[in-house]
């Protein structure tokens, strides 16, 4: 649909407050509005008339809709314009907006990764922003000196994969109320790859990493689980990034199944069936003498092996 106030600007979704679950590419803008988007690939967005500015994978009011917005365990790549890849405006019209946004993986882009907005803001808005657990090249802020001073802006535990340079710029930080940058990794694309993390693979780790492996903090009064859904930690502690590291085997995962019924081996199964939300599966044996595992009624990618 076209953005109704502009018809020079299409976005993939227009003011749809939760999407999810969706692929969107080859459109001006993608996510226009929404308040909570969540497992969503979007790329190559490209195509508006204002590439400068409107050109993003993500444009996010966190100042409209029920409770705190949230973005998380999407992948964004493939912006080459615009003002970054997640743009969330905090507190447009004066209000005061809190947003989440976590597990993202965001590469090859313009601007930031995620470049945050202070655009409409008043004296009186209050303004929270947490970045924890994203795969990214960047984190900055738009320079307004006419804005008020962000009353959090906390961001921990992640991955930031880019040139020497890239990493995290807020605009009068020291004007910020409470700012934490804590347990974030720093790596260039050289040293990425060095070690496993590289683009085909969406930078997920085959093997433990030095510097992201057990070395996260515990953010579990936020979110419990990873990009692929698996608790957090599967270690000793959390890991840095979108990925928690995980020796256990997965079965099955190129299938989404629903109510569906799949052959499993008698060792594996008295080893211990989990779906990826960590409840334990039962087994059958067929009239082969087969067993096997239904998922329910509910979509479930994997299957994981304790």
């Amino acid at each position: 649909p076209l953005n109704p106030d502009s018809t020079s600007s299409g976005c993939g979704t227009y003011n749809v407050q939760t999407v999810r679950y969706c692929d969107i590419s080859n459109v001006p803008n993608g996510i226009f509005g929404a308040h909570v988007g969540h497992h969503n690939h979007v790329h190559h967005i490209r195509g508006s008339q204002d590439p400068a500015t409107h050109e993003n994978a993500f444009w996010c009011y966190a100042g409209t809709g029920s409770g705190a917005a949230r973005i998380y365990n999407n992948v964004v790549h493939d912006v080459p314009y615009g003002s970054g890849g997640i743009y969330p405006v905090i507190a447009w019209g004066g209000s005061s907006g809190t947003i989440y946004l976590y597990n993202n993986i965001i590469f090859d882009h313009g601007s930031g990764s995620i470049h945050v907005d202070p655009s409409g803001s008043s004296s009186s808005s209050v303004m929270k922003v947490y970045v924890f657990n994203n795969i990214l090249r960047s984190v900055i802020t738009t320079p307004r000196s006419a804005s008020p001073a962000y009353h959090t802006f906390q961001i921990k535990n992640n991955l930031f994969i880019g040139a020497t340079g890239d990493g995290i710029s807020i605009y009068r930080e020291a004007e910020t109320g409470d700012k934490q940058i804590a347990n974030n990794a720093y790596l260039t694309f050289a040293e990425a790859e060095f070690r496993g993390l590289t683009r085909a693979a969406r930078f997920k780790p085959d093997q433990p990493v030095d510097v992201l492996t057990d070395k996260g903090l515990d953010l579990a009064t936020v979110f419990d689980h990873d990009f692929g859904d698996a608790t957090r930690p599967q270690g000793s502690a959390w890991d840095i990034g979108a990925y928690e590291y995980t020796t256990i085997g997965i079965i099955n995962p190129e299938y989404p199944m629903s109510n569906a019924q799949h052959p499993i081996s008698n060792e594996r199964l008295q080893q211990g069936i989990y779906d990826l939300t960590g409840r334990k599966i039962t087994g059958t044996r067929n009239g082969s003498g087969i067993y096997m595992i239904s998922t329910g009624n509910e979509l479930r990618k994997a299957f994981i092996i304790k």
